[in-house]
């Protein structure tokens, strides 16, 4: 009988070669791969306290979390002295917002060896996102000191240096992370976005397409160039690349929330309304998705769906500064205790911008005056002013009266009754363009919901198509004049032109409207060109008692810049050269201007909007009386009073703050003596 001698046993396959494959495959991306043979070690050596590490980090990777804590903490259990566990654990507890948790594991790192340049960006990051700014900002700036060459302390130290407002800081810390790292995608398009909302498109657009050059389908790119279009007012094409960047990343985030936001910036609000409720089916917990819900819904009149948007806002996210200004200010809420104490605290918050505590202190004034606390009122409205002024002038928005006179001068002299004789063939001959102008807070959105609610009649808002065309017309024609001076060389064509593509842009809203009203206040500037372009045009002036006027203007926290209404002397000295520019136009314009005194129309609704029917042309449609049932988009500082009646509230407001309005009273050259007499007109 033959005897085989048995097969050699197989060699066992030792613990650490097992960790040297699975090293390998963790290094190269095989995640599932290097999981399966830190499993055998563990299996083997159930103590193995690098094995339990490195599992935690790969699950970790693989988006199981909760496995990942758990496998790390049991690591540092079986070996409490190794800072790589202490500082993976707290990158975890970062990654899922966890900052607390961050915090204590960065420290207990920092125990082990206080100069680790890992721990110190950890602590940085969990601290910073607890609101302790100076302190984060001195730990990453400790680890760069350590090491000079560590990518992430200052692109970390960038971004906080950004959220304080030190955004020259923030650039130059980019920049030299970019020295060292030319292609960083991370920190060109940090750089990008820092550089845009700086107002600094042009090299925010190069560091955008500079990343693409290196990754074409940089995601985060691609986004910071659709918010550089958007920025620069080119919706439709913003609309395009952010499908493009969501098509990249699937964000249903921030991407969608700009692709959603520049539907509304277009009036689609359907379509917004639409994609803001998939964000929130999505995530639930989304506090911008709700805000911006609620300013969808404000605009197209739907006030309750809109505060109940603001209010959910606010319960999400407490330091939501839009929604407690939006809801602060409608004049229609009064905000809890807590509410109101959350913005107290916010005021003072060094963690918000210069242009949030702007917010915080319009909507506390605005609950003070609702309440009836008119100094509390004016002192909050007081420091929202120093805070704005502030703002406009980091953007290069300041009001110079002197050189605002100069500009009034000009125009006075250029257009005069010759002048537009010797002009009288140019321009387009409808008579659909009727133009609201007047100050800001005189009535105008108010008489153009009257006008609108004709089922003749279009509103198309503040228009800014006139100035625009003004104001650059010297630069577009290679000539060095600006306005006024450039007008006087507008020609037939390019008149006819602009008017074309202007009421076309009218009628696409309303193909079938008589009149397309333009409520542009500003355009008061602009009656000479728009003369020029529409000698059959209307003109309708909304007028205002002077300290009403000025008063509501300080109050009004604008959309646009108004770098003037900040201090109630400058807003005295706009008001004078308004009233001189309107006092010239009526003595040498060729069009007609019907002057409408907004506390007229209070006084009688009917008359006054009777009025305003007749002098478009129109015969009288009695739905001009329910203007505010009118389901139509008020893009204004009015939107929430427009929505209900008629009020009477507004008129004489000055007298309650008298005592606070010596600087404007003076800029006007009101005798003081004569106010007790003047009648709330």
């Amino acid at each position: 009988m033959n005897h085989h001698p048995a097969a050699p046993p197989k060699p066992k396959t030792s613990v650490n070669d097992l960790m040297s494959r699975a090293l390998d495959w963790h290094q190269s991306g095989a995640l599932d791969k290097a999981e399966k043979l830190y499993k055998k070690v563990l299996k083997a050596d159930p103590g193995n306290a690098d094995a339990l590490h490195l599992s935690g980090v790969v699950a970790h990777q693989l988006g199981r979390h909760p496995r990942a804590i758990q496998l790390i903490k049991k690591a540092i259990h079986r070996d409490g002295n190794q800072v790589a566990f202490h500082t993976n654990l707290a990158a975890i507890h970062n990654a899922l917002g966890r900052w607390q948790d961050a915090e204590q594991t960065s420290r207990a790192a920092l125990e082990i060896d206080e100069n680790h340049v890992d721990a110190l960006n950890t602590l940085g990051q969990a601290l910073w996102h607890q609101g302790q700014l100076d302190e984060a900002i001195a730990v990453h700036t400790a680890a760069i000191n350590l090491d000079p060459g560590n990518l992430n302390a200052r692109t970390n130290l960038a971004s906080l240096q950004a959220q304080i407002g030190r955004n020259e800081e923030a650039v130059e810390s980019l920049k030299l992370v970019l020295k060292q790292d030319p292609k960083g995608l991370l920190a060109m398009t940090n750089l990008a976005t820092l550089l845009t909302s700086m107002g600094r498109l042009p090299e925010a657009e190069a560091y955008c397409r500079q990343a693409l050059e290196i990754d074409q389908n940089c995601a985060k790119a691609v986004h910071c160039l659709g918010v550089i279009q958007s920025t620069r007012g080119e919706l439709k094409s913003a609309a395009g690349t952010f499908k493009h960047a969501y098509a990249l990343s699937g964000d249903v985030g921030e991407t969608l929330l700009n692709l959603a936001s520049v539907h509304a910036a277009l009036g689609e609000f359907e379509d917004a309304i639409r994609l803001f409720q998939e964000i929130l089916k999505s995530d639930p917990n989304s506090a911008k998705a709700y805000f911006n819900l609620g300013v969808c819904y404000s605009e197209k009149g739907d006030m309750d769906e809109a505060l109940s948007c603001f209010r959910a806002a606010i319960e999400i996210d407490p330091r939501n500064v839009e929604a407690y200004y939006a809801l602060g200010t409608t004049g229609k809420e009064i905000l809890n205790t807590n509410f109101l104490q959350n913005l107290l605290l916010l005021a003072d918050d060094p963690a918000i911008s210069i242009e949030e505590r702007v917010k915080v202190n319009f909507a506390l004034a605005a609950q003070s005056e609702r309440q009836g606390a008119v100094g509390p009122a004016f002192s909050f409205y007081l420091r929202g002013n120093g805070l704005r002024r502030e703002f406009l002038a980091s953007r290069g928005r300041v009001y110079d009266p002197v050189e605002h006179r100069q500009k009034v001068s000009q125009i006075k002299e250029l257009f005069t009754e010759e002048f537009f004789e010797e002009r009288s063939e140019l321009g387009d001959a409808s008579d659909q363009p009727v133009f609201i102008v007047g100050m800001p807070r005189s009535g105008t959105t108010l008489v153009e919901k009257i006008a609108a609610s004709h089922h003749a009649v279009v509103g198309t808002g503040e228009r800014d198509a006139v100035p625009r065309f003004a104001d650059n017309f010297g630069r577009n024609e290679d000539r060095e004049e600006s306005y006024p001076a450039s007008i006087a060389g507008l020609t037939a064509g390019l008149a006819a032109e602009f008017a074309e593509t202007y009421l076309a842009g009218g009628l696409g809203l309303e193909p079938q409207a008589s009149r397309i009203v333009d409520k542009m206040p500003a355009n008061f500037m602009y009656l000479g060109v728009i003369a020029l372009l529409f000698p059959s045009a209307r003109v309708i002036h909304c007028r205002r008692d002077p300290l009403d006027t000025g008063l509501s203007c300080y109050f009004q926290n604008f959309v646009h810049a108004h770098p003037w209404s900040c201090d109630l002397h400058l807003i005295g000295e706009f008001y004078r050269c308004y009233d001189q520019m309107m006092a010239h136009w009526k003595s040498v314009l060729p069009l007609p201007i019907l002057d409408v005194q907004y506390e007229d129309v209070v006084a009688d609704q009917e008359k006054a909007s009777r009025e305003i029917i007749d002098f478009l042309g129109l015969d009288w449609d009695p739905n001009c009386l329910d203007f505010h049932k009118t389901k139509s988009t008020v893009r204004t500082a009015s939107k929430w009073q427009v929505r209900q009646p008629i009020y009477n509230k507004s008129v004489g407001r000055w007298r309650n703050y008298a005592a606070y309005l010596a600087p404007l009273i003076q800029s006007l050259e009101i005798d003081p003596a004569q106010l007790p007499l003047r009648r709330d007109t």
